[in-house]
């Protein structure tokens, strides 16, 4: 009886943790990922600095080659995305293990996508995002229909 109520009471834990993570995944969905994948370190963490008319972003990415990283940008969203692959020998086979991320940026202002650059070495991925000038709201006068 004590061995069926630790196991149910397992089972619980697993089912409440399980919700938790799909709870708190549905809630940060627009900053594209989850903030345990963070804590669990299934996405590597990143800084975000303004720098004069610039902003910066830094990311440490052990083990990750260069021809394995994709960054895209749009005036407000930038994706990171990259895979890590290994290899291990074991018992006289080879197992090949790849672990990937994805990590979606919503940027505070808008950043000119044509002149963003990136470099990678040292393991350490940065990248400089152009702020864009700031946007100027312009009143626009409301006319009676016919007059000009």
């Amino acid at each position: 009886m004590m061995m069926d109520l630790t196991e149910w009471k397992e089972r619980q834990l697993e089912q409440l943790r399980a919700d938790m993570d799909r709870m708190v995944g549905d809630l940060f969905r627009d900053f594209g990922t989850s903030v345990f994948d963070e804590i669990r370190g299934r996405v590597p963490m990143v800084d975000i600095e303004e720098k004069g008319e610039a902003i910066v972003i830094t990311m440490e990415l052990p083990g990750i080659e260069l021809g394995d990283l994709e960054i895209a940008v749009s005036p407000e969203t930038l994706l990171i995305a990259g895979r890590k692959k290994d290899s291990l020998s074991s018992g006289g086979g080879r197992i090949e293990r790849s672990r990937s991320f994805s990590h979606r940026l919503k940027l505070r202002c808008h950043v000119d996508p044509d002149r963003v650059e990136a470099t990678y070495g040292n393991n350490l991925l940065t990248i400089s995002l152009p702020k864009c000038g700031t946007t100027v709201y312009k009143t626009i006068p409301v006319r009676p229909v016919g007059e000009k």
